[in-house]
């Protein structure tokens, strides 16, 4: 399962290929001058180009694997393959993020995909429990699915209701290839960032037995929790950032970088501490 749910996470946002990082900038800064046009054209883009990207990867692995199974063990296999169908869901919540962020509404952003999508895919898992049914690793990631699912479903319906009210019905602007020069450095350095946080756990699955593979992951990701510092302080600033740049207000600037970089720093060093005094503890959870 905690293969299965790296190469997921590796993949989703790969899917992306940076369109949620520039839904972000052009629609914040789009709202901010008045491009409504933009705005709408961007929107429908963007969402479409992130599912049809997911569906090829996902297209793609189960080739791969139809074609040779041997790739993976047959522990791994349909684990992978059901995570496989996944990924163009998860890149479409990335994008439902980005947008929800672009709109100033990190909340709607952050809460569907990271909060009652966990919480779904918990009930589901304690369900399972209380029917004292012991759910397989198959079972896990087709959970997880349906957690998804729920984010998203929530996710559209509020950022619907909220784009409406912003974004009146109109004509659309399509700057495709101006909208792909932003996202693909963009692309590049999120799939660095996404190689270097999970690289480990997919080259460990090569070589060891999945336990092991389990510890490893339960002990990396509980320390990547202090990542989310970091992300939380890009989800309220990032659009900020864009609307202050596109409308020139240099000054406001300067200051929001300075809070976002400060703030994000001294609560990244306490989660820090805390994770040092209570990792034993922690760790004995798995």
């Amino acid at each position: 399962y905690a293969l299965a749910l790296v190469w997921l996470t590796l993949l989703g946002h790969l899917s992306t290929f940076g369109i949620g990082q520039a839904m972000c900038r052009c629609i914040a800064a789009g709202l901010a001058t008045g491009d409504l046009a933009g705005v709408r054209g961007l929107l429908r883009f963007g969402l479409a180009f992130v599912v049809a990207i997911g569906l090829v990867a996902c297209a793609v692995i189960w080739l791969a694997l139809a074609l040779a199974p041997s790739l993976v063990g047959s522990d791994y296999l349909w684990p992978i393959l059901l995570a496989a169908c996944a990924v163009p869901i998860l890149a479409l919540q990335d994008a439902l993020e980005a947008a929800a962020r672009a709109f100033d509404r990190p909340l709607l952003g952050i809460g569907p995909a990271y909060v009652a999508r966990h919480a779904a895919t918990l009930a589901l898992l304690g369900g399972l429990a209380a029917l004292h049914l012991s759910p397989s690793p198959s079972t896990a990631v087709a959970v997880a699915i349906a957690g998804m699912l729920v984010g998203i479903a929530l996710q559209v319906v509020l950022l619907a209701r909220h784009v409406r009210g912003v974004v009146p019905p109109g004509t659309a602007r399509y700057d495709i290839r101006a909208w792909l020069r932003i996202a693909l450095p963009v692309a590049l350095v999120d799939g660095t960032e996404a190689l270097l946080l999970n690289a480990d756990v997919v080259l460990l699955g090569l070589f060891c037995p999945p336990e092991a593979v389990a510890a490893y992951f339960a002990a990396s990701r509980l320390a990547q929790i202090l990542d989310y510092v970091r992300y939380a302080a890009s989800a309220a600033s990032a659009q900020r950032f864009a609307a202050q740049w596109a409308t020139g207000r240099h000054g406001d600037l300067r200051r929001l970088i300075a809070q976002a970089t400060l703030g994000a720093g001294g609560l990244a060093l306490i989660g820090a501490l805390v994770l040092v005094g209570a990792g034993r503890w922690l760790l004995g959870l798995f």
